[in-house]
């Protein structure tokens, strides 16, 4: 996304109430639930009576502002456990429809609807996320309740979000009114709730700093870049798309750098930037076939600062948990393409393995 023309502190363009004003450099788009379920002849929405196209003119706009990425999908997990019920009652007694047959759950002509894992629960395909993107599933039609969006946010240094629900154009719903009537609701009295604009007044603050953001048809030349998402599927789809892990060493000590100007006692022991880069740089010369990466290549881990003691990486869910033992011959785990960073205060569980090893010797 490189330009000739240096990123200013803040952008600001036309907005009601009044102009909206952001740091480029801490602002994400949001663009909310832009799946199949919705927008398909065949989903969820359409067998519910639905209009579809206002919500399907919404895409191409949305498609232009894709350049900072957080998605959200709405939907349910497959087993259902955290599906109230007071929605499928609400559905099922519905009679104002006829057309309204299925519930969340129920099998549809594109899959379950509603329900993760399905294809129709998945974004739309002109507006797929690329690898290492921002997903954010959620089981209703909030993005912050039960969910880690705030916490990844705030890893990225997010302090101001553009919601493609902000952007009119970008903005659908069933019922024009409605629509309206929301928007409008946002931005009354002095913008108690925030700001709305149109797609154009934003498109011309950022093209000066973001030229494909503009939307156009040429492909981007610049190497794929790297979003921050540490879960082991999003590394391992963007290392093989082609992010190198010398890419995400620099941008996660540009990171971790950024913060310690708000907190430097979060890192007990930080293993030196151009030795991570060496590291990283080693392991791609040794697996040097993206097709046929280890799988955990390039992740990360760190741990609490007894450094005398081996450090073994075992997965944990989506993430790499840090476990002390004092087999050496367990290092050999870590060939397996995991950086070891170094050691934060922000490892209770493993400083108190440490403390009962430390104190095992000493009996």
């Amino acid at each position: 996304m490189a330009s000739s023309h240096p990123l200013p502190e803040y952008v600001s363009f036309d907005a009601r109430p009044y102009a909206y004003s952001f740091p480029l450099k801490h602002a994400a788009l949001l663009i909310i639930d832009m799946q199949r379920d919705f927008l398909l002849p065949q989903g969820f929405e359409a067998i519910q009576g639905g209009d579809l196209s206002m919500v399907q003119a919404s895409i191409e706009p949305t498609k232009k502002l894709l350049d900072v990425f957080f998605h959200t999908r709405e939907g349910h997990e497959p087993g259902l456990s955290d599906l109230p019920s007071s929605k499928i009652v609400r559905q099922a007694a519905a009679r104002e429809n006829k057309r309204r047959v299925l519930v969340i759950g129920d099998a549809g002509p594109l899959g379950r609807v509603l329900s993760r894992g399905e294809w129709c629960h998945d974004i739309i395909d002109e507006l797929a996320p690329l690898p290492g993107e921002v997903i954010i599933d959620k089981p209703g039609k909030g993005s912050f309740w039960n969910t880690d969006i705030m916490h990844k946010l705030k890893a990225r240094g997010v302090t101001h979000i553009i919601v493609a629900g902000g952007i009119e154009e970008a903005t659908a719903g069933y019922n024009y009114d409605m629509k309206c009537s929301s928007l409008a609701q946002l931005y009354w009295s002095q913008g108690l709730f925030g700001f709305v604009s149109n797609l154009q007044p934003l498109m011309d603050a950022l093209e000066p700093y973001c030229p494909r953001v503009i939307g156009s048809s040429t492909p981007t030349s610049t190497p794929p870049t790297w979003n921050g998402d540490l879960r082991i599927p999003s590394l391992q789809a963007a290392y093989r798309s082609g992010i190198s892990p010398v890419a995400v060493i620099e941008a996660l000590y540009e990171s971790i750098e950024a913060y310690a100007a708000i907190d430097e006692g979060v890192w007990i022991h930080l293993i030196a930037k151009d030795i991570a880069i060496k590291a990283a740089e080693a392991l791609v010369a040794k697996f040097p076939d993206r097709g046929a990466l280890p799988p955990l290549f390039g992740e990360f881990t760190h741990c609490g600062n007894v450094l005398d003691l081996c450090i073994v990486a075992v997965p944990a869910g989506d993430y790499l948990r840090a476990e002390l033992t004092g087999k050496k011959e367990d290092t050999g785990r870590l060939s397996f393409g995991i950086s070891f960073l170094g050691a934060s205060r922000m490892d209770a569980e493993t400083l108190e393995l440490a403390r009962r090893f430390e104190e095992s010797r000493t009996v």
